[in-house]
Formats: structure tokens, sequence, C-alpha cells
């Protein structure tokens, strides 16, 4: 597994008093928003997206007592194959998320995810989008539609400023 020297802060979420403390809604957006960047790098590198795993979605406690949510990517191979290391370069340094979410997107994987016929036959999570066998824990999680909302919240700095005075 790749470890950053810092905490990647843009796929981080502030929750400073979840719903009761639940963490069910954070879970299934942030595991749908993994899944798809998952899938999406792995579509533009032509590679398996069994190379990289989501391992888990850490919870860290911040100076100020604030909770910061941080999905955990890795490599398949026990030594590292250099891909999650490659996804964390396009994604901080390259505009990898604003490339996926343009409207004039190249990614195979995304133009299929909002491409109308699967829009119409896909209500949260198909095999041909998230719901694949080496993630079936998380199948009654994964919905493709709020793992775009939530990776474009963190495009648009307004919306997010708005999500984190709600919760």
């Amino acid at each position: 597994s790749v470890i950053p020297g810092e905490i990647n802060q843009a796929l981080n979420i502030n929750l400073s008093n979840p719903n009761n403390r639940s963490i069910s809604y954070l879970k299934a957006a942030a595991y749908s928003a993994g899944y798809i960047m998952q899938r999406a790098f792995c579509s533009s590198e032509d590679i398996d997206p069994t190379e990289i795993s989501i391992l888990d979605l850490r919870k860290n406690i911040t100076d100020e007592s604030k909770s910061i949510y941080q999905l955990v990517f890795a490599d398949r191979l026990p030594n590292g194959s250099g891909f999650v290391r490659k996804l964390y370069e396009e994604f901080n340094s390259h505009g990898f998320l604003d490339s996926l979410l343009s409207k004039s997107t190249n990614n195979l994987f995304i133009q299929n995810l909002i491409s109308e016929k699967h829009r119409e036959s896909c209500k949260t999570s198909c095999s041909n989008c998230l719901s694949v066998y080496n993630n079936m824990p998380y199948h009654g999680l994964l919905d493709w539609r709020l793992g775009l909302s939530y990776l474009r919240c963190h495009l648009d700095v307004q919306t997010f400023l708005i999500l984190k005075v709600y919760m």
C-alpha cells in the first residue's frame, strides 16, 4: 500500500457530529466514489481493476477533535506494482478528477457509466459499473449516482462549503 507523506485533504470528509454517530451514509458515498475512481483509473491505464483494492475507510481525529474519514487504497501485489502511487500522483498533480467529471471526458468507464442506456437500466449499481465479485460486501452501499455526486462536491468548492456547514 502507498502511504503518502501527508494526508490528501481532497478526499477527506470533516464531520463534527455525524448522524447520531452513524456513518452509513458516509460509507455509501465514500466507497461508491472510491470504486468509481478505481474503475475509471484502471480503465484509463488499461489494467485490471483487481490490481487496486480499497482496504478501509479510516477515521483520524484532528487536533481540533474533528473526525476525518479517509479511503485507503492498496496495490494487489505485496510489494506494490505502483498503480496506487500513480493514482495518487494523477489525483494530486494532473487533474484526474477534473478530467473524469468534465462533460467531454474521454474515460470509457465514465462514458459508459453516464450513458443513457446505463442510466435507465441501473438504479444503484450493477455488474457493468460498480458491483463486481471482489467488492461483494459493499454491494448494499454502492450507488454510482451518489459516488459521482460526492466526487463532484470535491470539484466545486462552493458546494463543498455548503455541505460542510450543514453537516
